[in-house]
Order: structure tokens, then sequence, then C-alpha cells
């Protein structure tokens, strides 16, 4: 996803700029289904979270990140996007190791692999 949304990262240093965005898989949210190894529908699910200095900043980043995820159905190297979904609505979550505003989000993918 990184390489597919530009300025997001799937790492968090110990010390970033603002606004920061972070997509990262969720453990076991890769499923396949299908019965042919090169013919496979996969389904990720992405946490996406958006750190900023004020809430509404970080919620007009978050709304930003959200509406490029979703943007992705398409052709892209290596697959074909069918389906991006956001599952709930984004929600504030203090971030208790520093002083930023924090929202996070969940956004479904849905992936046929070539």
């Amino acid at each position: 996803v990184a390489a597919l949304v530009e300025g997001v990262s799937t790492e968090l240093p110990a010390t970033f700029a603002v606004p920061w965005v972070r997509v990262v898989l969720q453990p076991g949210s890769t499923q396949a289904d299908g019965d042919h190894e090169d013919h496979r529908l996969h389904r990720y699910r992405l946490a996406v979270e958006v750190w900023d200095r004020s809430k509404e900043s970080a919620r007009a980043a978050m709304t930003a990140t959200a509406d490029a995820l979703l943007a992705l159905p398409g052709a892209h190297a290596g697959g074909y996007v069918t389906g991006a979904t956001l599952e709930g609505l984004p929600y504030w979550l203090p971030d208790p190791d520093d002083d930023y505003a924090r929202y996070v989000a969940t956004v479904a993918l849905h992936l046929h692999a070539f």
C-alpha cells in the first residue's frame, strides 16, 4: 500500500514530522478464495493511523488518506484491486506517548493477484 499511496508509511519512527500516516496489514487478514493459484482473490484489512498537531488537522489527513485508499480499485503492478471499503468510521484515539492527535480507521482491500 505504501507504494500505491504517496506519503504513506508502514513504520513509526521515534521522531517524525506531522502529519504522519501509517498503514499496517492486520495479522491474519489475508484470505485467498478460489481453486487456482494464479487467480486468487485476497482480502486485506489495513489499520490506518494518522498523527497531527490537532484533532481537526488529523481528521483532515485521515479523510485524505481514506479517500486515496478508497480510490485504489483498478489495475496496479502485481494485481487488480477489485474493491476498497471503510470498515466503520475513523475515530479519534489519543496517543499516550506524545502530544499529537491521532485518528484510526480500518480499510478492507480486495485484490486479484497476478
